[in-house]
């Protein structure tokens, strides 16, 4: 076994930097290529236009690490909930330290969801998904 010191002040320097990060999983439909990361960070520029720099770093099984200039950036990403990346979603959660794509099990799937007679006013990205966050299966 192999054991490795790792200095406190470095270990909690990396925690900081973590702050304005956020993990991510595409989540495909059935029968879909998965999107490549160039694909990918290209539809995510056309949408996160209003905020500055970011990174995405692929990890692995679809999972994402994505780095913010901003904790305001970062927030107003988060806000938004789901994004809809035709033909994918890209589903957004909290950072946690020593996240591990091999161990983690997905606890989201995609579905359907029709809105009968939803006034106009209604028709808001952020609007849809605070109702469609309401749902429970």
């Amino acid at each position: 076994m192999v054991a490795i010191r790792v200095e406190e002040e470095d270990y909690l320097t990396g925690l900081e930097d973590c702050k304005t990060h956020l993990h991510g999983r595409i989540i495909l439909c059935k029968g879909n290529k998965p999107l490549t990361h160039l694909a990918l960070t290209k539809r995510l520029h056309l949408v996160w236009d209003a905020i500055g720099p970011w990174k995405a770093i692929p990890l692995r099984k679809g999972f994402y690490e994505f780095e913010f200039s901003s904790l305001e950036d970062m927030q107003w990403v988060v806000e938004m909930g789901s994004w809809q990346l035709s033909p994918s979603f890209l589903v957004l959660f909290a950072w946690t330290k020593e996240f591990v794509t091999s161990t983690t099990k997905s606890t989201k799937t995609q579905a359907w969801v029709r809105i009968y007679n939803l006034p106009l006013e209604y028709w808001r990205p952020r609007v849809v998904f605070s109702i469609t966050r309401g749902i429970v299966c």
